[in-house]
């Protein structure tokens, strides 16, 4: 596994690190992750390392992985999940994987981003980074755009 930058200090005084996932052995990590994230939301899918691109974020002073992104590349470029453990939420953890993914492969890439699907979680991330703003209760993309399951 490729270390591709570190996380930047979280409100709780730790670090996270961001890897991505390039072997087959990652990929075994990141299809266990999902299975805590099913027992919170139905939604998350299984990770085919055919078709999807994965990051890890790891929390090194507890030796744990505690979250993944996975994104698409053929077609739109889209970001499939983002999971972070109910015990690491609220901590900074989303916010830097997501901002080190999108400086990192979408912003590279030069085009707005999709994202599969997001909750009601992913859009206040979204919105808090600048990526959506809130008109009313409404939700509007700015520099991404939503897009159904399965495209």
């Amino acid at each position: 596994m490729e270390q591709r930058g570190p996380g930047s200090g979280q409100k709780d005084g730790t670090y996270s690190t961001i890897l991505a996932v390039r072997t087959r052995k990652d990929y075994l990590v990141v299809k266990l992750l999902p299975v805590m994230a099913q027992q919170e939301e139905a939604p998350f899918r299984s990770v085919s390392e055919k078709d999807h691109r994965a990051a890890l974020v790891f929390r090194s002073e507890q030796a744990a992985y505690i979250g993944f992104l996975v994104w698409t590349e053929g077609g739109p470029l889209a970001l499939r999940q983002i999971f972070v453990r109910p015990e690491d939420r609220r901590k900074g953890y989303a916010s830097d994987a997501l901002r080190f993914w999108v400086e990192h492969y979408a912003e590279p890439l030069g085009r707005r981003f999709g994202v599969e699907s997001p909750n009601d979680r992913t859009l206040r991330l979204l919105v808090k980074l600048g990526y959506a703003r809130t008109k009313g209760k409404e939700v509007i993309s700015v520099k991404c755009f939503f897009m159904p399951s399965g495209l």
